[in-house]
């Protein structure tokens, strides 16, 4: 990925600190050691020890202050990374509040971030589309590479045996 790259380096950062839980579990699940931001999503980061080797999870609240060299952005989608309740429109000043904590998100990698998105997703009882949020528009396209998903193919056929 990157040389030279130690955990404490990297940071996945969040607009709903859900997904900080899920991406926790999976975590977990891979064996790598990780810390999140205290249980207030906009509490700043002092009890995080930064030198342990442990990946961070941070709401992009919690996120000013700190530069990491790898950051992942999870749920860079609409609905998310524009966050509104259900059923609520965004006004023009929210709409304002939510770009400028993106830009923050953004502005937390030294060397390398990645925008990530699902192709759909669970919220709030209903199923989102995961269309990218409406400020990846902004971002230069020189730099943004889309990486389609692998599809899971069909289970490999047997061989022909002498009986088929």
């Amino acid at each position: 990925l990157m040389p030279n790259l130690a955990l404490n380096e990297i940071a996945v950062l969040f607009r709903l600190r859900s997904l900080g839980r899920e991406v926790g579990e999976a975590l977990d699940e891979a064996g790598l050691a990780w810390q999140m931001c205290g249980e207030d999503p906009v509490t700043a980061v002092d009890h995080l020890d930064f030198s342990a080797d442990k990946i961070s999870l941070l709401t992009m609240h919690a996120a000013k202050g700190v530069e990491f060299r790898l950051v992942f952005i999870v749920g860079a989608e609409e609905g998310l990374c524009t966050y509104a309740f259900p059923g609520e429109k965004l006004n023009p000043t929210r709409m304002e509040e939510e770009k400028r904590l993106f830009y923050v998100a953004l502005t937390r990698a030294k060397d390398r971030l990645y925008l990530t998105r699902t192709e759909k997703r669970r919220l709030y009882g209903e199923i989102l589309p995961g269309l990218p949020s409406p400020f990846w528009e902004g971002l230069e396209p020189s730099l943004c590479q889309d990486l389609k998903p692998k599809t899971r193919s069909a289970r490999p056929k047997a061989p022909p045996t002498l009986f088929d």
